[in-house]
């Protein structure tokens, strides 16, 4: 009877221990995908560096915005989260490429429009009283087509020298290195703190927030190191759970 008694206790103790665990376990455990949207992080700086050009523009000329000239560069995001409080993100290199890709075209039309731009100002500061107002009056009036005035400046095609700038733009971006991360993660009262690598612990003063609706996990800026303040322009971010 107390060997009975023994058993049972012991038996107690181990479904306590279990019930424990499982209620200590994190409700974001598991894996998560979604999409983030980089159009902004990564164009903007192309404009902002170019906005100093405008202030040398006679008349009512104005810089093309390459802003105008691309779509939409969207990423799948994955967030995986572990039950030992350890967390990995992830964008495919096979999707970095698909976005490069994409740019081109776009990148294209607006250094073609750019270019028409400086040539025609270029002409103004000439002395050219000409009003030019397209490309086709531009190349009626230089009597060569843009591709060509493009290639004596460029020493290769547009289309080329698209292709060599895109490709070399986004292999020293490192993007996978941006987006792919490791370390520890909390979560509590809303607050997703996240550290900066395996071998660090979360720092309670940096954190995302968090809303937590059945499978959907979305995440808003919360407070982030001053140097990676720009990317509150990636959030909200709207995770959905796969595993």
């Amino acid at each position: 009877m107390k060997k009975m008694k023994k058993m049972l206790a012991l038996l107690l103790v181990l479904i306590m221990s279990f019930s424990l665990c499982a209620c200590g376990k994190s409700e974001l455990v598991g894996t998560w995908e979604g999409q983030v949207d980089i159009t902004e992080l990564a164009l903007k700086e192309i404009d902002e560096a170019m906005s100093p050009l405008s202030s040398s523009l006679s008349g009512d000329r104005e810089l093309p915005l390459v802003t105008d000239y691309v779509d939409n560069l969207i990423l799948r995001y994955t967030m995986v989260f572990n039950e030992d409080g350890s967390y990995s993100t992830q964008v495919t290199q096979e999707d970095i490429n698909a976005i490069a890709e994409s740019l081109k075209p776009g990148f294209s039309d607006y250094l073609r429009q750019l270019y028409f731009v400086l040539l025609c100002e270029t002409l103004a500061q000439m002395g050219v009283s000409q009003e030019i107002n397209s490309i086709e009056e531009l190349e009626n009036f230089l009597g060569i087509t843009m591709d060509e005035a493009m290639y004596e400046a460029l020493g290769m095609d547009l289309d080329e020298f698209v292709e060599v700038q895109m490709d070399e733009s986004f292999k020293d971006a490192q993007i996978a290195e941006q987006f792919n991360s490791s370390g520890n993660f909390e979560n509590k009262d809303g607050k997703l703190y996240l550290s900066a690598g395996p071998e660090y612990a979360v720092d309670p003063a940096y954190y995302d927030l968090y809303e937590l609706e059945g499978d959907t996990l979305t995440l808003n800026f919360g407070n982030a190191p001053e140097e990676n303040e720009n990317s509150a322009i990636l959030y909200p971010l709207v995770l959905h759970k796969v595993a």
